[in-house]
């Protein structure tokens, strides 16, 4: 996992849904490819990624842009770069993506964990999973050092857990199974649901999440 440059821009929540119910996915090798042109967006668009979960019908991340257009310009581009090898593999026309985004800024790095586990705990708020390391796509394995993942750039709020890998990850394991989780992830919905989907451009501060 690498460590930060510094950037000018807070890191924000961003999700991008598919336009119907549906999945956007037929099988695991449509989750690696997107995750495949999800990296290489993250190095075009200067975007430091933090967290992230692929759900069936949508990707949620905390990332960091370097750029004021940096998240709109890579999820631009990852999207459409899936949905033309999606046409390719598969011979018919791909699922299709929400025109916006849902992007919503964590100023003060206070909150930043607290976003940072809301995204993580993603397929736990869906019962999908009973524990956010069951879902595969997920940065967890990533963040609990289960395995390396290239596509992670480590937030200074994570690092400060602990002086080693080790440390932080014990840490942060413990934290991602605190008492605060649930009302930590009400609140960030309520928030998220009021932006316009207009990416960057979206101003709102950070929901008032609970400290570790």
């Amino acid at each position: 996992m690498r460590h930060p440059p510094l950037s000018p821009y807070p890191p924000c929540l961003v999700r991008q849904r598919a336009r119907h119910p549906a999945t956007l996915f037929v099988d695991d090798d449509d989750r690696r490819q997107l995750l495949a042109l999800l990296h290489s967006a993250l190095l075009k668009h200067g975007l430091l990624l933090h967290a992230y979960v692929v759900m069936d019908d949508h990707l949620h991340l905390l990332a960091t842009p370097r750029t004021g257009d940096g998240v709109v310009r890579a999820l631009r581009a990852c999207c459409a770069a899936y949905s033309r090898a999606f046409s390719q593999r598969h011979g018919h026309a791909p699922p299709q993506w929400q025109t916006g985004l849902q992007c919503l800024p964590v100023q003060d790095p206070a909150y930043l964990l607290g976003a940072h586990r809301h995204v993580e705990r993603g397929p736990v708020h869906a019962r999908a999973v009973e524990h956010p390391e069951q879902h595969a796509w997920s940065s967890i394995h990533g963040n609990l050092g289960l395995r390396e993942d290239a596509l992670l750039t480590a937030h200074p709020q994570y690092l400060a857990l602990g002086a080693d890998a080790q440390e932080r990850a014990l840490r942060y394991a413990a934290f991602l199974c605190d008492g605060t989780a649930h009302a930590d992830a009400i609140a960030i919905e309520a928030l998220a649901r009021r932006p316009p989907t207009l990416g960057a451009a979206v101003t709102l501060r950070a929901p008032r999440l609970s400290r570790k």
